[in-house]
């Protein structure tokens, strides 16, 4: 007769080679068990992990606008890049959080500026192409910390990130010079992790710390954009006396630069400075006429020579207009007809 023995309620055949059967309560106890260490197993993945040998570095080019011009209605842009290397991560992948704070050359990032003396210029650097996303460090409003996942091969991994830089356009008190701001250590700041599925939260990684010191520097340029308005004599009967008539030059220059405005002697055949004509449309007929800088007509505008003068100035960042005084000196009348000169004005600076 077979022998049985009795423990706890298992029932334990001594030649019996089939199956054992557990209790149900000893099944949900060992389940449980299994949940929980995988639970913990997989947990355990999405920590970051950090061994003695694993070592991200960063290194950072500067960003440099090379010609600024602060009256041009352009945004000027530049662009730098950070290069990084990690080595010694034995698992799948490393998260980098990169940080850029306000640099040198001021206290806010939002905007960020340049400095030259006691001159300011405004600009800031940006994580995408479009300009929307500006760099800054972790919790500061209005910037994003840039977050980037490097895969490894046998343990070293690499990447590089550009990072964007933009002056805003129309910045008029700004004057001529050399800008800049400097991103030392305390201004950059690299944090990493080894993770294999999921990556630690930028906002709570703190260490371990590398930095990526730089320099943003801008050129602003003098220059002036000007535009000018047609002096238009109307219809005219006969030359017997002097008709005028005005137009406007407006030059708006860099802060600070001194300009000149010259009128050359136009297009017409035979013209000269000192004594401009207009031409009839389709013909060869001309009328004299003189262009000036002041309502007594006194003082002819040309380019300095045959006793005529440049208009000086000096750039305000804004528009400067200025009036064209044109006077047609009484004459013999000629033929009816349409009379035209196409003079240039040059800004020199």
């Amino acid at each position: 007769m077979p022998r049985h023995v009795w423990l706890s309620g298992l029932r334990v055949a001594a030649a019996d080679d089939g199956p054992r059967h557990l209790p149900a309560g000893a099944m949900m106890k060992r389940a449980g068990i299994l949940t929980i260490l995988a639970t913990v197993l997989l947990w355990g993945l999405a920590l970051p992990l950090t061994a003695h040998g694993q070592t991200c570095t960063a290194t950072a080019s500067n960003v440099v606008f090379n010609s600024v011009s602060p009256v041009s209605g352009a945004a000027a842009t530049a662009n730098g890049t950070i290069s990084i290397q990690c080595t010694g991560f034995a698992l799948g992948r490393a998260r980098v959080c990169l940080g850029i704070g306000t640099g040198s050359g001021g206290t806010t990032m939002l905007p960020r500026t340049l400095t030259s003396g006691s001159g300011t210029l405004n600009y800031n650097l940006y994580a995408n192409s479009g300009y929307t996303t500006v760099w800054g460090t972790r919790g500061a409003s209005g910037t994003s910390y840039v977050q980037l996942d490097i895969p490894m091969t046998l343990g070293t991994g690499q990447a590089t990130v550009t990072v964007y830089g933009q002056v805003p356009a129309n910045q008029s008190a700004v004057r001529a010079g050399a800008y800049q701001s400097s991103f030392t250590s305390a201004f950059t700041e690299m944090n990493y992790a080894e993770y294999v599925l999921i990556g630690p939260n930028c906002a709570t990684l703190t260490s371990p710390v590398a930095r990526f010191p730089f320099t943003v520097t801008a050129n602003v340029v003098s220059d002036c954009v000007i535009t000018a308005t047609d002096v238009d004599f109307g219809t005219r009967g006969v030359l017997a006396a002097a008709s005028t008539a005005t137009g406007t030059i407006t030059a708006r220059c860099t802060n600070g630069s001194p300009y000149t405005l010259s009128i050359n002697a136009g297009t017409s055949a035979g013209a000269s400075i000192g004594n401009r004509r207009m031409q009839r449309s389709g013909g060869t007929e001309q009328v004299s006429y003189q262009l000036y800088q002041n309502a007594g007509y006194s003082i002819p505008w040309g380019d300095g020579t045959a006793g005529t003068s440049v208009l000086s100035g000096t750039g305000t960042g804004t528009a400067q207009t200025y009036t064209v005084y044109g006077r047609v000196p009484a004459q013999i009348t000629p033929i009816a007809g349409t009379y035209v000169d196409t003079v240039t004005v040059t800004v020199t600076y």
